[in-house]
């Protein structure tokens, strides 16, 4: 039986993804998922892409839209504080935040896709 984790946010680092920024929530190779707290300020765009994990979004202030595949289609799609969201493994998704506001979530994601993550933001491209 594994012991209880707990992380306190003074002692998480906050990993820029050239604007988007993220902030791992969890850490250990033994998880079968990777928390981050993730926020997109306003007028920044992910690009669409797509990987072979999936990832899910709870939606914790602003609003932004991502580019969801739907039964007609590619459409974008407003999210807003409470929603969630879940990508599939290989499907093509984007994001935008054309309001005013920081957009901010808590996002999950396979462990392999989460330290990409944090070494792509630590190599700063």
């Amino acid at each position: 039986m594994q012991a209880t984790k707990i992380v306190k946010s003074e002692e998480r680092a906050v990993v820029d993804l050239s604007r988007p920024q993220i902030e791992p929530l969890t850490e250990g190779e033994e998880q079968s998922y990777f928390g981050m707290k993730g926020n997109l300020p306003p007028g920044i765009n992910v690009p669409l892409h797509s990987h072979g994990d999936p990832e899910s979004f709870y939606v914790l202030s602003g609003e932004a839209q991502v580019l969801a595949l739907t039964e007609v289609g590619f459409e974008w799609k407003t999210v807003r504080r409470g929603d969630f969201v879940h990508i599939p493994p290989g499907t093509k998704h984007a994001w935008r935040n054309r309001s005013m506001d920081v957009f901010e979530v808590v996002m999950t994601v396979a462990p392999k896709l989460g330290r990409f993550l944090l070494e792509f933001g630590e190599m700063g491209i």
